[in-house]
């Protein structure tokens, strides 16, 4: 006969002792093991035990909710724990216009807004450049309108 090798020899230990231990069980709890594959005697029987059994279980769960009502908090719900949310407030971007220099001509009047050179009719943030004068420059934007003033 062939010798076993280690890892069969373990297997049969692990296999051995499972075994041991459902007989064990067996033995122990025979009453309930051959209780339960016993035929009841008529189904009269049978449903009034089933009635039985859902009523209790009904009870024990009406019990169990009336439990749980008592505590008068939820005991998984830590308010500490509780994220709050952040309202963030948009705020109106304010565009900082900047008029630095005035050139006048004749021909053609140009102005320096946030180091741009601008003339009638040029667009800088949106804004569009109506009037070139001496001291100041007139922008519109949806309809309304702004004065730079040279500083």
């Amino acid at each position: 006969m062939k010798k076993l090798e280690k890892r069969e020899k373990n297997l049969l230990l692990v296999l051995g002792v499972i075994l041991l231990i459902g007989a064990g069980d067996f033995i122990l709890n025979m009453d309930s093991y051959l209780n339960f594959y016993k035929e009841p005697k008529s189904e009269n029987a049978s449903i009034k035990k089933t009635d039985v059994n859902n009523n209790t279980k009904k009870n024990k769960n009406k019990k169990l909710l009336a439990s749980f009502k008592d505590w008068g908090r939820d005991p998984f719900y830590d308010p500490s724990l509780r994220v709050k949310k952040r309202v963030v407030k948009q705020k109106k971007k304010t565009i900082s216009l900047s008029l630095k220099a005035i050139s006048m001509a004749e021909s053609m009047s140009v102005a320096m807004i946030n180091s741009r050179v601008l003339a009638v009719g040029d667009q800088i943030e949106g804004y569009t450049v109506k009037k070139i004068q001496a001291k100041e420059v007139t922008l519109t934007k949806d309809g309304q309108t702004t004065t730079l003033k040279l500083q």
